[in-house]
């Protein structure tokens, strides 16, 4: 498991004793988002089902990003049926053509 701060991780090694709990730090510059108008986004509006396990990722939509490796882990995941209900949201942006 991945905490995103010291605390969550923390709280994480806690929770989950018997799994493996790293910390990634991650941010955004807050004057660059730009504020969100129109229709509200929510579970049921994206087609996640009200008991689903969900992971996922927000970001730019290019290789670097290894959005293939959270699709691979998905994959084995339902294979195996390790994990009952588990759907998968990706959010971003990307161009066509980009490397």
């Amino acid at each position: 498991m991945i905490g995103v701060s010291l605390e969550i991780a923390s709280i994480l090694k806690k929770t989950f004793p018997v799994l493996e709990v790293v910390c990634i730090h991650n941010g955004i510059q807050c004057d660059a988002v730009a504020e969100i108008r129109g229709a509200e986004v929510t579970g049921e509006t994206v087609g996640i089902r009200s008991r689903a396990f969900v992971v996922g990722t927000v970001g730019r939509l290019t290789p670097i990003k290894g959005i293939e490796y959270l699709l691979q882990a998905w994959s084995l995941l339902v294979r195996e049926q390790t994990v009952p209900s588990i759907q998968v949201v990706i959010v971003g942006v990307g161009h066509r053509g980009q490397h």
